[in-house]
């Protein structure tokens, strides 16, 4: 019985270990778009594992992909006119693509009237 209990304490404690690191990151992520000069994140979303993020600046039109890889933080800014693609992702299945192509020929893909529904996993492609 205490061998059972030593176990479940143990992992309490992995789990709020990796709960900790994982806030430690997503902080780390929020510093480094806070110190970037010239970027006020309008939007910005911060995966739940806290090793990716975007964020959006309306008004410069600009996005911020960031990363954390290995303890380091890095974020490269893209510009609306450097994005050829974007496509969003959820559960593995494409939920909703834009294109320059298709918005030049008129089919701008976007704003579709979807049910909510939650799902597992989320997956964000920019093609530059």
């Amino acid at each position: 019985m205490s061998f059972f209990i030593f176990i479940i304490v143990v992992a309490v404690l992995i789990g709020i270990a990796k709960i900790m690191a994982t806030n430690k990151k997503k902080k780390s992520m929020e510093n480094e778009l806070v110190a970037i000069d010239n970027f006020n994140p309008t939007h910005k979303i911060i995966g739940t594992d806290g090793t990716t993020g975007l964020a959006i600046d309306v008004d410069r039109k600009e996005i911020c992909l960031i990363k954390n890889s290995l303890g380091k933080t890095t974020s490269d800014i893209k510009s609306y006119r450097d994005i050829i693609s974007a496509e969003l992702f959820e559960d593995g299945n494409t939920v909703t693509r834009s294109s320059r192509s298709s918005q030049i020929g008129g089919m701008a893909i976007g704003g579709c009237d979807r049910k909510t529904r939650i799902s597992q996993k989320r997956k964000i492609r920019i093609t530059q």
